[in-house]
């Protein structure tokens, strides 16, 4: 959730209450545009890192066939 920059939608399972949990999809729903295009954005910069490690992984493991 950090990563993603949604830190305030996060919630502690072992101290949940419902008020609090229906405010906070309530500003979800409201703010889904930016919520939606940010993680559009973390996604990508994700996708990447992963993409750069599974080849770096692979590369190397392919050369020693």
């Amino acid at each position: 959730m950090e990563a993603m920059g949604m830190t305030e939608y996060l919630f502690n399972i072992r101290r949940i209450e419902l008020p609090p949990l229906i405010n906070c999809f309530r500003r979800l729903e409201a703010n889904h545009a930016v919520v939606r295009q940010a993680m559009k954005q973390n996604v990508a910069k994700y996708r990447l890192a992963v993409m750069s490690q599974f080849d770096l992984v692979f590369r190397s493991s392919l050369r020693d066939l």
